[in-house]
Order: C-alpha cells, then structure tokens, then sequence
C-alpha cells in the first residue's frame, strides 16, 4: 500500500503539470490501476470482464456467507491497487463439507503480508482466514473465478496488448496453478 500511495501520489502530481503532452494521460493510469474503478469502465464500454462477487466484503466470514448465498464456490480475491499477483489469492470452497484451497504468493510473517515468488496452496484453515482477512480488509475485489482454458492438460490466459486500435501482440501464459503471472516461474508461450 505503502509503494502504490507514492506512485498515486506522483500520477496525481504529474496530471496537474502544464505544459505536458501524455501518450497516456496520468489519471488515465489511475484508473486502470484502480481495479474497482476499471472494471465498470470496461463493462460499460461492452468489454467482457469477470463478474464481480458482491461489493463490500471485508473479511473471511462475510466472503463465506456471500459465496453460499451466491452459489459460486470459486473466487478470485484482488487488492484493488497493484499488480505481478500481489496480493492475488484464487479461492475455493468445498460447499458439501466447508473444505478449503487457497493458490497465493502471499506468505505470512510476523511483520505482515509479503509477496514471494513462489506460488503455494494452502489448506490450513486458520492461514486461509489470517491471508484473506488482511487482504479484504484493504480495498480489495472478489471476482468470480472463471476456469482458464487448457492446452495440453495446463491451464492459460492470454496477454493481448492492444496499440492504436490494433493487436500490437499477444503473449500467451501457461501455469499449472489458477494464476498465470510470469514472475511467478510460469511460461510464455508463443500465439
């Protein structure tokens, strides 16, 4: 939080500059940065995005409860600010039995939450709780988990970064777990 406020901060200072001409406009950057913020954008704009769960959850209770209540016993859990899966946790219940998996990078010391590059599913029930309260009780998003294709038998996504009205290129990425950022030891592959 500490790193995005700094560069929020130096975006929101760089906007009111004069005499500046931007490619992308530093509140344009905001906003796409802002997960919460982007993601009616896009929908309004008739680009498909991933459902978003309920508004407003802010800890693992609430998140159990709304999942029930929804039937969708698969979720996403993003900080609205950030990127490289920081943050990022894909979540499942088991609704039979209130079983649990959680796919993070995010590991637990005693200073806080921390990043690593190592992807880990976690079944203990009570890290579950501890990882997932302090992201939720950030400004976070719980998305519907939409299953990835598969090539192969490993899941993908792509990367399609789009240029002037047109597919500047395209980067698939392969993982054998839910999140597919490179950093995170996963593979590239060729369109």
């Amino acid at each position: 939080p500490i790193l995005a406020a700094e560069y929020i901060g130096f975006l929101k200072r760089l906007s009111l500059a004069k005499g500046l001409r931007f490619l992308n406009h530093p509140e344009d950057i905001l906003t796409c940065l802002d997960k919460k913020r982007c993601k009616p954008l896009l929908d309004g704009g008739d680009i498909p995005v991933t459902p978003l769960l309920s508004p407003g959850v802010t800890n693992y209770d609430e998140l159990i409860y709304t999942m029930n209540e929804m039937r969708a016993y698969q979720v996403f859990i993003k900080p609205s600010l950030g990127s490289g899966a920081a943050g990022v946790i894909a979540f499942r219940l088991n609704p039979k039995n209130s079983e649990t998996v959680m796919y993070t990078s995010s590991m637990l010391s005693r200073d806080g939450l921390f990043n690593t590059k190592r992807m880990r599913r976690i079944t203990s029930l009570e890290e579950t709780k501890d990882v997932i309260n302090k992201i939720l009780v950030q400004d976070a998003i719980v998305e519907q988990w939409v299953p990835k294709a598969t090539h192969n038998g490993i899941g993908y996504d792509l990367r399609v970064v789009w240029l002037f009205g047109k597919i500047a290129f395209i980067v698939p990425r392969f993982s054998k777990s839910p999140i597919t950022n490179l950093h995170l030891n996963n593979m590239a592959g060729l369109f």
